[in-house]
């Protein structure tokens, strides 16, 4: 893991729950897009279907 340059970082408590949630929403928005990549997809099957 990367923190503004260093190797690692020990961190506080309070900020434990903080990279907890970034992470989380990282993983989310990961999904997301995904997701949006899928439906892309059949998007394009179905308008070359209708060629």
């Amino acid at each position: 893991m990367q923190f503004s340059g260093k190797k690692s970082k020990y961190l506080k408590a309070a900020e434990v729950g903080q990279c907890e949630e970034a992470i989380a929403r990282g993983k989310k928005l990961n999904r997301l897009e995904r997701g949006i990549e899928m439906l892309r997809q059949k998007v394009e099957k179905i308008e070359r279907l209708d060629r």
